[in-house]
């Protein structure tokens, strides 16, 4: 049996604009494109929510209902610097055989770590603490044998919540009771058609006796959903969509300088944050950029592109070192920026080394199999090989 957490950030959005600025973690907020009546909710801290406040709701709406509401310009550069921060945390800290689902959640595979649901469990506090104290991040936390049990899992507390789904029973008390439309892929079309036929709740799309329903509403897709509903699911992570395009860290001096050894220290110090971020996702590239701004606030960039794959630091730091003597060299500078793109894994992911020890337990018997077999027997075939190869298509 393998150890899945999900992690999903709280309300990413007002979170992150309360960091930028902490007068706001007690006030109701709402983060929009535009501060206007006619702009749209992106996001809500909490105690907004607590007024009936959510994300698609009109300003002019959410302000009804919360009179006191606060509503700030997004910032998503600061959106993409905490999300680089969460992913890199979760690939130092705990795992890069991660599978990243959006800019505030991701899949992690902790088996390496765990013999027991309780380790797991334990795993998931210890990353969900560490997170929150250094970073500033809350995040709720599903963790379970598969992908779609800790997807629904880490829905079920929130904020700042871990619940854990292992065996069959589990399943018939946090996952059967919950409407069709939280079951995690079921749209708002499919929901209806299901309303329509007065299957309304997982516990309806779970049993065996509506197939024939479910076959009508989900085409070919059926088995996934009918076994999702019974506790079975795709267990491997994708890695396809973990690459970022691209890497790259600035900073600007504290004045203006045409110094060598000062702008030499600078590349120095940015290059190592980059191999650094490089080495958390076991990535290799092959394009270097060197930015510099001038006084004037004017930018340019040179580029590097490499006949091989460049991980090794030394070598990346020469590359750059070059390129800022063969074409900046005595120019006065704001502000140095180094990138990496054309990114690649550089192999099979590894495992990290988890850095809390995790008290064992004893093992505790299979309920994934159980409910394999359960299943498996009442229709006479290996539906679980059937719903990987859907997951996968």
């Amino acid at each position: 049996m393998k150890y899945i957490l999900h992690i999903d950030l709280n309300a990413f959005f007002a979170s992150v604009e309360e960091l930028l600025n902490p007068k706001l973690k007690s006030k109701p907020l709402a983060v929009a494109g535009k501060t206007s009546r006619a702009s749209i909710v992106s996001s809500a801290n909490y105690i907004a929510r607590q007024f009936g406040v959510k994300a698609a709701m009109p300003i002019f709406k959410a302000k009804k209902l919360c009179r006191n509401l606060i509503v700030v310009n997004h910032h998503f550069y600061e959106y993409e610097k905490y999300s680089n921060l969460f992913i890199d945390f979760i690939c130092q800290k705990l795992t890069n055989n991660i599978e990243i689902m959006s800019i505030d959640e991701c899949f992690a595979d902790v088996t390496h770590l765990c013999k027991t649901p309780s380790e797991a469990i334990n795993v998931a506090k210890i990353i969900q603490r560490k997170l929150l104290h250094q970073i500033g991040l809350k995040c709720s936390i599903g963790v379970s044998y598969n992908k779609f049990l800790a997807k629904m899992a880490s829905d079920l507390r929130k904020p700042y919540g871990i619940t854990s789904i292992f065996s069959k029973k589990d399943i018939e008390q946090y996952i059967w009771p919950l409407p069709v439309e939280d079951m995690f892929l079921v749209g708002a079309a499919s929901s209806k058609k299901l309303k329509d036929y007065q299957i309304k709740t997982i516990r309806d799309i779970a049993n065996e006796k509506n197939v024939d329903i479910l076959k009508n509403v989900f085409q070919n897709q059926w088995e996934v959903y009918f076994l999702h509903a019974n506790g079975i699911g795709d267990d491997e992570l994708d890695h396809s969509h973990n690459i970022p395009k691209s890497l790259s860290n600035s900073e600007t001096f504290l004045t203006d300088t045409n110094n060598l050894d000062e702008i030499y220290l600078k590349i120095e110090e940015l290059t190592k944050l980059m191999v650094d971020r490089m080495n958390s996702y076991d990535l290799v590239g092959r394009r270097l950029s060197l930015s510099i701004k001038y006084p004037d606030f004017k930018v340019t960039t040179k580029n590097y592109s490499s006949p091989k794959l460049l991980s090794d630091y030394f070598e990346i730091v020469q590359i750059l070192k070059n390129l800022y003597v063969d074409n900046f060299q005595n120019a006065t500078i704001r502000l140095i920026g180094v990138g990496i793109s054309q990114l690649q894994f550089n192999k099979k992911l590894n495992t990290m080394i988890f850095d809390d020890y995790v008290e064992e337990d004893k093992i505790v018997e299979d309920q994934y199999q159980i409910i394999k077999k359960d299943i498996n027997d009442k229709f006479k075939l290996d539906i679980i090989d059937i719903a990987s190869k859907k997951l996968n298509s």
